[in-house]
């Protein structure tokens, strides 16, 4: 329901799981939950998508630390793209569950992460990548940092090696250019006013 009490989206059937790592083990869980056809709750966003967090907050009292976040990205200049988000009030199977923040899911999309992916091409591709320990399928690692691999990938495994083989180097030499601190280094690898929005 809205603020003003109407319903916003009808009755659907969506699949739900937990969300998170850490926070799995705390009383109040996070949730990614995705619907059958593409939503747009409350009418957040840029457009419609399956995939939406429902983000509990757990170790912020003040429940605005995300919200700040995804709000002061909005704001920069060089953010291609920033994750909409909303306070809501959860109730699940009537039972009261608190306020949670409800978040796009970061994925590839035209309203979302707008890169082209062509499982088919190693390099002339985009990839999204995530940082994670916990990162299992198309992973790998640089000085001890994990990162996954969460766009579209070949189905053919010799061309998926390839593809995380030429996208972990790229993101080796990316890291070892900052590393360095050559401007110019840098430059080849790395759109610099987005990485400095992006710090910010």
């Amino acid at each position: 329901w809205d603020e003003d009490g109407r319903l916003d989206t009808e009755t659907t059937g969506i699949s739900i799981r937990l969300r998170g790592n850490i926070t799995l083990n705390v009383d109040k869980k996070s949730y990614r939950i995705k619907f059958p056809q593409k939503e747009n709750p409350l009418g957040l966003g840029d457009g419609a998508a399956k995939s939406w967090n429902l983000v509990a907050n757990y170790y912020d009292g003040s429940l605005l630390r995300n919200m700040a976040a995804y709000r002061m990205g909005e704001l920069m200049d060089h953010m291609p793209y920033t994750a909409n988000c909303r306070s809501v009030e959860l109730y699940v199977n009537g039972e009261y569950r608190g306020v949670y923040l409800l978040v796009e899911a970061v994925n590839v999309a035209k309203s979302r992460v707008a890169i082209t992916e062509k499982p088919e091409l190693i390099e002339d591709n985009g990839y999204l990548l995530e940082l994670s320990r916990y990162a299992e399928e198309n992973a790998f690692t640089i000085d001890f940092f994990k990162f996954e691999v969460k766009s579209d990938v070949s189905e053919d495994i010799e061309t998926r090696k390839q593809q995380i083989a030429y996208i972990s180097g790229y993101t080796k030499e990316a890291l070892y250019a900052l590393k360095s601190g050559d401007r110019e280094a840098i430059e080849q690898y790395i759109d610099v006013p987005s990485l400095v929005d992006n710090c910010i």
